[in-house]
């Protein structure tokens, strides 16, 4: 039962990622929409708008794990992983810092297309790749912590 119970919640965390993933291709393929188009405003607009749920979405997702939630939980159930849990905790703010500055920056981009749109861009696929592997090692770890959930 027990196994049926931590096959539930790490499943939980999976679709919350996967979820992200999601919202991360969408933005993809906003980006190159709007990069071979020659960025008209309504492409602008859409991504302005998926840049911002993005951001929302990783807001409510990192707090859920750190107040009392998916890691807290892998540490108690495996204090081995504490240190990998941790730094992957410490990444939230840089990440999130970072989705926020690029929303104002979507807010600039759509409101006016500007020379900087190779800085933008190189650094919404810097945040993409950063939160993606992010995702990939929080799941990592969670099915290892769970795998050891007798402490060692």
């Amino acid at each position: 039962m027990l196994d049926r119970v931590l096959n539930g919640y790490v499943g939980a965390m999976t679709c919350e990622h996967r979820h992200i993933e999601q919202l991360v291709r969408r933005v993809e393929a906003t980006l190159h929409e709007a990069s071979t188009n020659d960025r008209p405003a309504e492409v602008m607009k859409r991504l302005l708008a998926e840049v911002e749920e993005l951001e929302l979405c990783l807001t409510r997702h990192f707090q859920r794990e750190e107040d009392g939630g998916f890691m807290e939980d892998a540490i108690a159930a495996a204090p081995r992983f504490a240190k990998e849990a941790e730094g992957l905790l410490d990444e939230h703010d840089q990440m999130l810092t970072k989705a926020r500055e690029l929303v104002h920056g979507a807010r600039a981009q759509a409101r006016s297309p500007r020379t900087d749109w190779a800085v933008f861009v190189g650094e919404l696929r810097t945040l993409i790749k950063q939160l993606l592997s992010h995702e990939v090692r929080e799941n990592n770890l969670l099915h290892r912590a769970f795998n050891f959930a007798d402490g060692t």
